[in-house]
């Protein structure tokens, strides 16, 4: 089903389906291995950021450092950072891929259940990599890798206008989009990473209420995603989702839809149980094509891991000994049902 990465004609993707189908890496092996091999190109992947933001973008990192290193194009755009720091913040390539840390010899507690447990590791090993890379989080990558890929940012200092919008800075930068997909030569991917929007920054006008700056995001997101469905370009957006209270038409706006729920702040983050991860991650809609390659499962939940130098995806593993009192409040696949064995 899958051809050689490096026969495919562009550097940094994966061809499936008789070559009907091109994908790219998110720049973390574990997405991808969830998200059923990678990415489709054409795609527009939301992320629904948690509380803080913080985790959606580091993901982002992640999608935007793959792209560098594998000298595809790259377009930028923010309003809460400047988009030339996001970029001088990518994590640096690990050239090899990193090898698992052994745990130091802790005496863990027998099972009381289920006992043939026991010998069972207690992490997930590293999915096989089909392709894509591994970064360093606690190093930010040289400036040779930058230097030797087109990267455009937004700079936000355009004044167009639109009876569309409420607030003329999505058109500005739907305008630019627009451009930089006119001149893309197709023999390359075009990465554009948007990085919190919708975010209080765009709606700083006395005159637009929750519900013109949701009709703003919408009418921009159904616009972006037409744009890029034929071109060889895959969308990556960062939305702060818990500011709006109506977002379920978001989910249909996308083809990749993924959701992140931070333990901090919130009742799990006391769990022992999920001392070792920072939150869920839930992917709420797929491409087709991808469900068939898919690791989802309805029954299954996964867990982020964010570490000095890496930030992993996992199959949530309980015990097989809770008692009630430990499995209230550990949510299953929607994030607020409570398990049910």
């Amino acid at each position: 089903m899958h051809e050689d990465p490096s026969k495919n004609s562009i550097v940094g993707t994966l061809s499936r389906f008789g070559g009907t189908e091109t994908l790219i890496s998110s720049g973390i092996p574990s997405l991808d291995e969830l998200l059923g091999d990678g990415i489709p190109v054409g795609s527009l992947v939301i992320i629904e950021e948690d509380s803080q933001g913080l985790y959606a973008r580091i993901v982002l990192k992640y999608f935007l450092a793959e792209g560098v290193v594998n000298k595809h194009r790259i377009f930028v755009a923010s309003q809460e950072i400047s988009s030339e720091k996001l970029i001088h913040q990518l994590p640096q390539l690990i050239e090899s891929k990193p090898k698992n840390v052994e745990e130091p010899n802790v005496e863990r507690p027998k099972m009381k259940i289920a006992f043939r447990y026991d010998n069972l590791p207690t992490e997930q090993k590293e999915p096989e990599q089909k392709f894509g890379h591994y970064y360093d989080l606690s190093s930010v990558m040289s400036q040779n890798y930058l230097d030797d890929c087109k990267i455009t940012t937004w700079d936000d200092t355009k004044t167009l206008k639109s009876n569309s919008f409420y607030n003329q800075k999505y058109y500005e930068l739907l305008t630019s989009i627009k451009n930089d997909l006119k001149s893309h030569n197709e023999n390359n991917i075009l990465r554009i990473g948007i990085h919190a929007l919708g975010s209080p920054v765009w709606h700083l006008l006395d005159e637009i209420n929750e519900e013109k700056a949701l009709k703003d995001l919408t009418l921009f997101l159904y616009s972006f995603r037409m744009m890029i469905q034929t071109k060889k370009a895959v969308g990556y957006v960062t939305i702060p989702a818990h500011l709006f209270e109506k977002v379920d038409r978001l989910l249909h706006l996308s083809d990749i839809y993924i959701r992140l729920q931070a333990f901090a702040g919130t009742e799990f983050a006391d769990n022992k149980y999920l001392s070792d991860f920072q939150g869920f991650i839930h992917i709420d809609k797929l491409t087709p094509k991808n469900g068939f390659n898919s690791k989802i499962s309805s029954t299954i939940e996964h867990v982020f891991k964010l570490r000095r130098k890496k930030f992993t995806i996992e199959m949530l593993h309980l015990p097989p000994d809770l008692d009630a009192t430990e499995v209230s409040g550990l949510g299953c696949a929607t994030g607020s049902s409570k398990l049910d064995f």
